[in-house]
């Protein structure tokens, strides 16, 4: 049961109850003196000296019976959204330990990871096409480097965050991700430099349909949740900040544009591939955009 569920269950003013009483860690959750939602976590080490942020207050509290509480309120009710998905993390991070020792430093490593992407919560979103064009680098991520290069190779290969030219590079090798609707005809090269090298390389297009909310497919934040479970403790703080270079910050708007993945496909980018070359123009000219037709792709498809 997810922690929006927990907190719909007629909960009192001042009293708490098991998260789930079948998990290794005390995690409680109710509405503490000033009916705030509360998440709390009893265990007998105490805990790391983390801070509060605008959104969330933390209060650390050793017990009488020698244990200590940790408790995490929620000071705005318009964040309830991004509160639950924390709250559901801290839980399904921690349920397969087996040291309840260890499960009060597990918690303040994830709440810290949390408070970088809602700090200062951001009040605007990624637009559809800029949720769409992330979704496509980290299923990339996901679906490819994370499965061929350890964990921090492959997030450091994440560079399109970061505003440079190619979105992945990776020793001699780079792959440009373009996501376009599958009902377009062309696919959108927004610099010269994308797809302008003197070595060869990979452009991988996704094509997705807008669906509606009720579609159980893949928004934004399903994705980033996919690809930090897929990471390890240590590689976690590598990949939100890169996220947050991308822009991306928790938010529960991005639950809202929901999308299908129609198709991948990779393309070999060589010296006959259609794109415009630096060496092809004139001096003064200093920035190109241009698209280019997706089915004269198809001579260059990666089998």
């Amino acid at each position: 049961m997810k922690a929006s569920d927990k907190f719909d269950e007629n909960i009192v003013t001042g009293k708490y109850r098991y998260y789930d009483a079948s998990h290794p860690l005390k995690f409680f959750v109710g509405l503490d003196e000033k009916n705030r939602k509360t998440v709390v976590l009893i265990n007998p080490a105490k805990p790391d000296n983390i801070r509060k942020t605008s959104a969330i207050d933390v209060e650390s509290v050793k017990t009488s019976d020698n244990n200590y509480r940790l408790s995490f309120h929620l000071n705005d009710n318009s964040m309830e959204g991004i509160f639950f998905k924390f709250c559901d993390d801290l839980v399904e991070s921690t349920r397969s330990i087996f040291d309840e020792s260890i499960g009060m430093s597990l918690v303040c490593k994830r709440y810290n990871l949390w408070k970088k992407l809602f700090y200062k919560l951001n009040k605007t979103t990624l637009t559809e096409n800029q949720q769409m064009g992330l979704i496509g680098e980290l299923l990339f991520l996901k679906d490819d480097l994370l499965k061929r290069f350890d964990g921090h190779e492959a997030i450091s290969a994440w560079s399109g965050c970061d505003k440079t030219h190619k979105d992945f590079s990776i020793g001699d090798d780079w792959y440009e991700i373009k996501s376009s609707q599958s009902s377009k005809l062309t696919v959108k090269i927004s610099s010269l430099e994308q797809l302008d090298s003197d070595k060869d390389g990979t452009l991988v297009v996704f094509e997705f349909e807008k669906m509606s909310e009720e579609y159980n497919g893949l928004t934004l934040n399903t994705v980033v949740n996919d690809v930090l479970s897929q990471v390890d403790i240590d590689e976690e703080d590598q990949l939100l900040e890169k996220l947050k270079s991308a822009g991306y910050e928790v938010n529960e708007e991005y639950d809202k544009c929901c999308f299908r993945n129609v198709s991948k496909h990779y393309y070999n980018v060589n010296e006959k591939f259609p794109k415009i070359s630096a060496k092809s123009l004139e001096p003064s000219i200093v920035e190109v955009k241009y698209e280019i037709l997706k089915k004269d792709l198809l001579p260059f498809l990666i089998k």
